[in-house]
């Protein structure tokens, strides 16, 4: 059965962060395991949205992102089943922070500055299907 698994964290900053090396590094990791999913980093959060099977998250859940160094105060969201995948085509997706991308988060959150830990789950999935669509929209309008 397929199911999400949901987190947001807060960045470390007694440790550097080589975001490029967490997302190759996730996405080696996953595609041999049959998990897909999405990475956002905004400079002070991590949001990230997992999809595989339960006892596989769980242990991805266990031994790399708790122990990780990167970050602190993890908020887990949620472990469910899901339908599909939102992220079918990517082992890790990066979904980067720019002005447009912020502008779209913010929308998501009624207060004044977007906070991930005043999220729900289903608020973080919204959130990060919104985006990759957004990124792909503008993929194909650079395109034409």
């Amino acid at each position: 059965m397929l199911n999400r698994l949901v987190y947001v964290s807060e960045i470390r900053r007694e440790h550097p962060v080589d975001i490029q090396e967490i997302v190759s590094s996730a996405a080696q990791f996953n595609l041999t395991r049959n998990v897909t999913g999405a990475l956002r980093f905004d400079g002070d959060h991590f949001i990230q949205l997992l999809e595989g099977a339960a006892s596989i998250l769980s242990h991805i859940f266990d031994t790399r992102i708790i122990p990780a160094t990167s970050h602190q105060n993890i908020k887990f969201l949620a472990l469910k089943p899901c339908k599909e995948r939102v992220f079918k085509d990517w082992s890790m997706a990066y979904l980067s922070e720019n002005g447009h991308e912020r502008d779209i988060a913010q929308k998501f959150m009624a207060e004044e500055g977007f906070n991930p830990r005043n999220c729900t789950a289903d608020d973080i999935v919204n959130l990060l299907c919104f985006l990759e669509e957004s990124r792909q929209r503008n993929a194909k309008e650079a395109i034409l």
